[in-house]
């Protein structure tokens, strides 16, 4: 492997079959080794964007205790993590259709760009001369532009990691990029810990002006791996796939994998013997299926292309049936971060309840409002360090276990059934936790409590956290897969930002604060529940399985970007006692029904749309005689 800008083919083969050469190129990917390089880059985009957004568990208790000291309102940090998370859909959903419009290339680095900027201006926010400004509107306005960087990064990195992955490290590669969301997560902490224990409050005037010095430190840190990620990402070419089945450039595509995949340029022989075309492969672009022109939406002319790319979202998504796809990994996402992100974002007082940690009113001035010990007259920073130390056992301990069991997993799991089940077991453990809680609290079994949230977020990162993530990239075409992977991304945030609302305001049953904090948290907990279960049959009815179900091998891009025409064509799986079971039968005489009728339908409009030309060509026609 070679960087990109080095050691450019002079002599290179121009009389190759487009489709020959298309299977050399698909073909030597499969045959590369686990792409180091594409795995860095995208890996430490994604550090970035969770240190932004994760580091607010530990920020924003800073900021309360300087800029609103008094208020014991959460209106405050809801409204600075829901504009977070908001900006992440924009994000998402924005860099994820230009990113196949203009290709993944151009767009990769513009988001680290935005995060750079948003962090300094973050870092930067002030109140003013006799506080002029509002410092919490410059809040808001900097962490929605950095939400915008954040989303942006979650397509591009999945989607340029999956169609630079070999069939074989596919999944491993994609879900060592997912675990940099644990590592930012700790690292935010951890530089938290750090920032508050270094700070010499000699220098400073009061506790306060020491703190707001300490937040600006943990803010400002983010912008460091966001330069390093951008110069990183000089070195990722255009994706060979994007270049074949959007762009249709199979020349420069089939150059730059030479020169990514190290392969010499003297002649196509060196590519030749080193790819094995698999006959189960089929086709690259199956009958009937369209290639489509590159699209320059910035030539108001292009109707052409246009009206071919209408027709084919139509047939794609409509006629084939694949909308079903696209609602499992967006509803699965969804759910998921509802409970995911109630839990794991902006949460001292949860992570202080699950600790036993009662906390209490001071008249102190000093104390602030969200105080999560039993202490009054405990010191700022003794009290930071206290919530990032919590943090660290409730959330990043889990986290980080789970992301890296799913590492040295995911190339024996099923991944569909792992998504099933991991859902289920999410449910059962937070039915447990919740009908049990307040009883639990009571009798002071806290360590029981706390070892079963462990055991939530190791589940969590083993299963549906990280799995959300993989499949959406590995599943649809290359025309469509980053607009799909942010479409399901951006579904995942607003479940995020409708629990952050959920999380502040709903209340359950009166009392004193310890008991509502105990009730409360059992029934949201009960309520998450009910999404992982949605989940888990949103996962059955929706998400297809991206492995062959006989021998557990990952399917190739290619047969996945079929979508469900691929289970009509698929041979029936067989097991040792003998042929599929009558269901599996019926299902694919259903699905083969289905799909000749969507074929009946789309030809049908053709000749519509046909006919229509030719009625709207006569009058032309005549006229011109």
């Amino acid at each position: 492997m070679r960087f990109f800008w080095t050691d450019r083919s002079t002599q290179f083969p121009q009389t190759l079959d487009p489709e020959r050469r298309r299977r050399l190129i698909y073909s030597a990917i499969d045959k590369g080794g686990f792409q180091w390089l594409v795995v860095v880059v995208a890996s430490v985009g994604f550090f970035t964007d969770a240190y932004v957004l994760f580091s607010s568990n530990v920020v924003l208790p800073m900021l309360s205790y300087v800029y609103w000291n008094a208020n014991t309102s959460k209106s405050n940090e809801t409204a600075v993590n829901s504009v977070t998370l908001a900006g992440c859909i924009i994000g998402q959903v924005l860099f994820g259709v230009l990113a196949d419009i203009y290709g993944r290339r151009k767009m990769y680095g513009v988001e680290l760009i935005i995060i750079g900027g948003a962090t300094l201006g973050l870092a930067m926010s002030s109140t003013g001369a006799d506080e002029s400004m509002n410092v919490v509107g410059w809040l808001v306005f900097w962490r929605f532009i950095a939400g915008i960087g954040v989303g942006a990064d979650y397509p591009l990195s999945a989607v340029i990691t999956s169609e630079f992955a070999p069939r074989r490290h596919r999944p491993r590669m994609l879900a060592t990029v997912f675990f940099m969301q644990p590592i930012g997560q700790l690292v935010a902490t951890i530089v938290s810990i750090i920032a508050v224990s270094a700070i010499d409050r000699s220098d400073f005037e009061s506790d306060r002006a020491a703190i707001d010095c300490v937040w600006r430190w943990v803010i400002g840190v983010g912008a460091i791996p966001a330069a390093v990620a951008l110069l990183f990402r000089l070195t990722i070419p255009e994706s060979p796939r994007y270049r074949l089945d959007v762009q249709n450039d199979a020349v420069q595509a089939h150059r730059d994998t030479e020169d990514y995949f190290g392969a010499t340029s003297d002649s196509s022989a060196p590519l030749m013997q080193a790819v094995d075309v698999s006959p189960r492969t089929g086709p690259l672009h199956p009958p009937g299926a369209d290639v489509l022109e590159p699209l320059n939406l910035a030539d108001d002319g292009d109707a052409t292309a246009l009206q071919q790319l209408t027709r084919d979202v139509r047939r794609y998504f409509w006629l084939e049936g694949n909308w079903r796809y696209l609602l499992g990994t967006a509803g699965t996402w969804f759910l998921l971060d509802f409970a995911f992100y109630g839990l794991g974002m902006g949460n001292p007082s949860t992570v202080a309840t699950i600790l036993n940690v009662n906390p209490t009113s001071s008249s102190n001035s000093t104390t602030p409002a969200w105080n999560v010990e039993d202490n009054p007259n405990k010191s700022i920073y003794a009290l930071l360090r206290t919530i990032a130390t919590n943090s660290l056992i409730v959330v990043t301990i889990g986290s980080m276990l789970g992301g890296a069991g799913l590492i040295y997993a995911i190339n024996h799991l099923n991944r569909r059934r792992l998504q099933i089940w991991g859902f289920f077991g999410l449910a059962a453990l937070f039915i447990v936790i919740g009908a049990t809680f307040p009883t639990v609290k009571a009798e002071n079994f806290h360590g029981v409590i706390t070892t079963l949230f462990i055991i939530c977020q190791i589940l969590f990162n083993f299963g549906p956290n990280g799995l959300t993530f993989i499949i959406p990239a590995e599943l649809f075409p290359t025309r469509y897969r980053c607009t799909c992977h942010g479409i399901s991304a951006a579904a995942g945030k607003l479940g995020s930002v409708l629990v952050q609302v959920f999380v502040s305001y709903v209340k359950f049953g009166e009392g004193s604060e310890s008991l509502q904090r105990s009730r409360r948290l059992g029934y949201v907990l009960l309520v998450f529940s009910a999404f992982m279960i949605a989940g888990a049959f949103l996962t059955i009815w929706a998400v297809p399985e991206t492995q062959d179900r006989r021998t557990n091998e990952n399917l190739s891009l290619e047969e996945l970007a079929e979508g469900r025409r691929r289970l009509k064509r698929a041979p029936a799986p067989s097991t040792e006692d003998g042929p599929a079971s009558e269901r599996e039968q019926e299902r694919e005489q259903d699905l083969e029904q289905e799909w000749e009728q969507g074929q009946e339908r789309e030809q049908g409009q053709e000749r519509e749309w046909e006919q229509g030309q030719e009625r709207v060509r006569e009058p032309e026609m005549t006229s011109a005689r």
